[in-house]
């Protein structure tokens, strides 16, 4: 996988950070639009091979009562869902990431989004390359998705949003 230069991280970040800091205790999303279906497998096993630890929270649209085991057999039942699924995966430093897989109704592609909240990644008394260091971890998630399709756009944003298209040009929002 392809990372960004640490200049170019480091300009990214400061596009975003008014958007993350301050916190204001909502969670922040970064979305990945349009993703080919086919890239789905290699996505779920990447996010779960990335994570301290993951389960599957939400399965085809189905909650179940405990998360269940991120296996091969309940990754597969992901990859042929026709509603949401929800990966939840545990980090370095107690952070927690929400990976929610929307398929589109023709199935031909999904859209995947990173719920993460801002105050477990940025902690405003770390120094500037910590920050830089943290946001790397949920650009490097969104930059995973997209390593074979570049052309599938990015959004962060800083407020619960249905669609992000429609906050495109709102200040808590920013495409990449």
């Amino acid at each position: 996988m392809k990372m960004e230069s640490p200049e170019a991280l480091t300009r990214l970040w400061h596009s975003v950070r008014p958007i993350l800091l301050p916190y204001d205790g909502m969670a922040s999303q970064v979305y990945v639009l349009s993703v080919p279906h086919t890239e789905l497998e290699r996505a779920t096993d990447e996010f779960c091979k990335r994570a301290l630890s993951t389960l599957v929270k939400v399965l085809d649209g189905f909650a179940p009562e405990r998360g269940l085991e991120c296996n091969a057999g309940n990754r597969a039942n992901i990859l042929t869902a026709k509603a949401l699924s929800i990966l939840t995966g545990n980090f370095d430093g107690g952070r927690s990431v929400l990976f929610y897989i929307w398929p589109h109704d023709a199935g031909a592609t999904f859209d995947a989004e990173f719920v993460f909240f801002a105050d477990e990644f940025f902690d405003e008394k770390h120094d500037e390359a910590s920050l830089i260091q943290s946001f790397g971890l949920i650009y490097s998630l969104a930059e995973m998705v997209r390593e074979n399709h570049r052309d599938c756009e990015c959004a962060l944003s800083g407020n619960e949003v249905g669609d992000p298209a429609e906050e495109r040009h709102e200040d808590w929002t920013f495409f990449w």
